[in-house]
């Protein structure tokens, strides 16, 4: 009978549609396996990492590491190489990779952890009829609606309609219908995109929705 080396267990696969509970809990039966990977996914080095200070030009340094926090740095970047591994949806791979804080500034696995945990499931229509009308709806974003969350909306819907329908929406559906919906005060970013649209450019989904952000954090400052 052939014996499982526990110390080599990789961390599980995420399997489209599974319920973050049901990850989480074979996650964490991996991670308390392997070393200090369970401390580092329950945020328990998030305040024992160096603070920051500020230099001669008033910008933000990160304090020099000590050994020992050196050796969380190395196992916070192993960890979350292997959550981004572990991911089998491209999307969710892209997100999960670029999650940082000011504890891991190069990338942070407890943080990926909390934000793959939004990430997951938050859709509940009843049926194909109302998730359509709620993907393709003509009415204008208000003031108080954030465009980047409402293209995590578009993309939960999306994941929805296929994996209950067989039904396809795709990116460039999302992009088109954050277009249709978006305030004069995104014209910049529409008119870019749509420039991009007529030359056939790739427009990364990602991306679009980071500069969305940015400019609704512009003008709430």
């Amino acid at each position: 009978m052939t014996s499982i080396n526990l110390k080599e267990m990789m961390i599980p696969k995420y399997e489209k549609g599974m319920h973050y509970t049901d990850y989480f809990i074979k996650l964490m039966r991996v991670a308390s396996t392997r070393g200090k990977m369970k401390e580092i996914l329950q945020g328990e080095y998030m305040n024992l990492m160096p603070g920051y200070s500020l230099n001669d030009k008033g910008g933000k340094v990160r304090n020099i590491l000590s050994d020992e926090q050196k050796l969380m740095e190395a196992e916070n970047n192993r960890t979350l190489a292997e959550l981004v591994m572990a991911m089998s949806c491209g999307r969710l791979t892209k997100i999960v990779g670029r999650v940082k804080s000011e504890a891991f500034p190069n990338g942070c696995a407890y943080t990926a952890l909390q934000l793959l945990r939004k990430k997951i499931g938050k859709i509940s229509a009843t049926d194909e009829v109302s998730l359509k009308a709620a993907f393709e709806s003509d009415e204008k974003l208000g003031e108080n609606i954030n465009p980047s969350k409402y293209i995590d909306k578009l993309i939960d819907i999306k994941d929805e309609l296929f994996e209950k329908y067989d039904y396809v929406k795709t990116e460039r559906d999302i992009v088109d219908q954050v277009l249709k919906v978006l305030t004069k005060d995104y014209e910049w970013t529409r008119q870019r995109i749509q420039q991009a649209k007529r030359r056939r450019e790739p427009i990364d989904l990602i991306d679009f929705q980071d500069e969305l952000q940015d400019t609704s954090d512009e003008l709430k400052a």
